[in-house]
């Protein structure tokens, strides 16, 4: 099975055009975005949250965003994957011990080699 890389599409996740539906890199043909592109909704939600400041200037805006953003991405491959951290990296693209850190730093693997799930503890 080929499988396609984030480099191939625009910096809208399509073919680069603003407000672009195209499927991103690696979808299922079956796979129709809900409220517009990823890009367009992580824009929405950031206008949104700057609004909402009042005019305060955000700090530390970028590190906000990735954590924002990477806590559930990988919270959603490792369900997709059944906890498998193997197919979890290969998935998201990163060595196995980044995925670990990654996991780790969001209380998603305990530094005992447990993981939580749904608030309980198990085994890795």
């Amino acid at each position: 099975m080929k499988t396609r890389g984030a480099a191939a599409a625009g910096p809208e996740g399509g073919n680069g055009s603003a407000g672009s539906t195209t499927q991103p890199p690696g979808a299922p043909p079956s796979w129709q975005p809900t409220g517009g592109t990823l890009a367009t909704q992580v824009r929405h939600a950031l206008e949104e949250y700057i609004t909402s400041l009042n005019g305060e200037q955000p700090i530390h805006l970028y590190k906000l965003v990735l954590a924002e953003v990477e806590r559930p991405l990988l919270e959603v491959v490792m369900r997709h994957v059944q906890g498998n951290h193997a197919k979890a990296s290969k998935l998201l693209g990163m060595h196995r011990v980044t995925l670990c850190r990654r996991l780790t730093r969001y209380g998603l693997l305990q530094p005992n080699g447990t993981r939580r799930t749904n608030g309980q503890r198990q085994k890795a």
